[in-house]
């Protein structure tokens, strides 16, 4: 799934590199991810991903950080979020996305590559326009 990196936004908490079918975020070092936090990054993905876009969310995660759980327990937010995604870099953080992945009631996958998990989302967005007739 090769695609044209079109826009990044850098914010103090993430940096969100936004491509035709997914965006690809990272959260910095330290932070504790919550709903604060997921509303501004929503609020960016509604302006990139206007309409019915289909589009997926990527982590790369990088970094130690925490997220609220709670945050995932919001998968209704935005309709054309086609699925969720995690590319971890070591044990631990793919323990804890999988962890995560618990709370979440949409597409929810962790892998250990991007490649993998490009592959993966490129799958998810075909299905579903192929499914919603785009």
């Amino acid at each position: 799934m090769a695609s044209k990196e079109l826009h990044i936004e850098e914010l103090d908490f993430i940096t969100l590199h936004f491509y035709e079918d997914y965006v690809i975020s990272t959260i910095h070092e330290g932070v504790f991810f919550d709903i604060k936090h997921l509303d501004e990054v929503i609020a960016h993905f509604k302006a990139f991903y206007s309409g019915n876009k289909p589009f997926a969310s990527i982590a790369n995660r990088k970094n130690d950080y925490t997220i609220n759980p709670t945050c995932f327990f919001r998968s209704d937010i935005m309709p054309n979020l086609v699925c969720l995604a995690t590319v971890c870099h070591s044990q631990t953080s793919y323990d804890t996305a999988c962890f995560e992945k618990m709370f979440y009631k949409g597409n929810f996958e962790v892998f250990m590559s991007m490649k993998k998990c490009k592959q993966w989302v490129g799958k998810k967005i075909q299905n579903y326009k192929e499914n919603a007739g785009l």
